[in-house]
């Protein structure tokens, strides 16, 4: 794309944003996207552990923190992560975000 110029680039631009406002229609894909992004979290605090990285730890908390709140504003995505969790007789993270994010932020 980046060799492109003028009608075809924006053309480009514009059928990549369709798509992206088509994905972010379906839950599913919200959904997807939830747990992929709760597990970098997840993984990005697991790796700050001692005292000398309380501040970023504390800021990645505070993101997944926000996460699981958006998570009750989408009840479809929180549905979905619900029933994943419950079929695949995991007790994930993210499918229990709002639950359990002050035990999972403590440790």
């Amino acid at each position: 794309m980046a060799q492109l110029t003028g009608r075809e680039r924006a053309s480009q631009i514009i059928t990549g944003m369709e798509r992206e406002r088509a994905a972010l229609v379906d839950p599913n894909v919200r959904a997807e996207r939830f747990v992929q992004r709760w597990q970098d979290l997840a993984e990005q605090r697991q790796a700050l552990r001692g005292w000398q990285h309380n501040d970023a730890r504390q800021k990645v908390e505070g993101q997944m923190r926000g996460m699981a709140e958006s998570l009750g504003r989408d009840a479809q995505v929180e549905s979905i992560l619900r029933n994943v969790a419950r079929t695949s007789g995991s007790i994930g993270t993210c499918a229990r975000a709002r639950a359990s994010l002050t035990s999972c932020t403590r440790a």
